[in-house]
């Protein structure tokens, strides 16, 4: 790699990054879909090139604070997981008994 194509920026390539709405929407799909939560790195691996996961987290917790799922941290990786204010309306879908936590 010469000295000039490593001073090329973002701007001057041929592919773009998707707008960061799509980013959340690939973000959103991908933690809907996966099974165990996924890192930022992970994340940005499964996404188009250019793309910014971390930033796409940051924009997809707004959207999704004070609904009746949230984007959860998870150690280093997320995941959606339901509000914990609705446990007690969730346990009347399941098998297992409610217990509420003291903490």
């Amino acid at each position: 790699m010469t000295d000039e194509t490593e001073n090329i920026s973002k701007e001057e390539t041929l592919f773009q990054a998707p707008p960061i709405a799509e980013q959340e929407r690939m973000v959103e799909a991908l933690l809907f879909a996966s099974a165990e939560p996924m890192s930022a790195k992970a994340l940005n691996e499964r996404m188009t090139y250019g793309s910014d996961a971390a930033e796409a987290l940051v924009h997809l917790r707004k959207r999704y604070q004070g609904r009746g799922v949230h984007v959860m941290k998870v150690g280093d990786a997320y995941s959606f997981a339901t509000s914990p204010d609705f446990a007690r309306f969730l346990s009347t879908i399941s098998n297992a008994p409610f217990t509420p936590r003291l903490s």
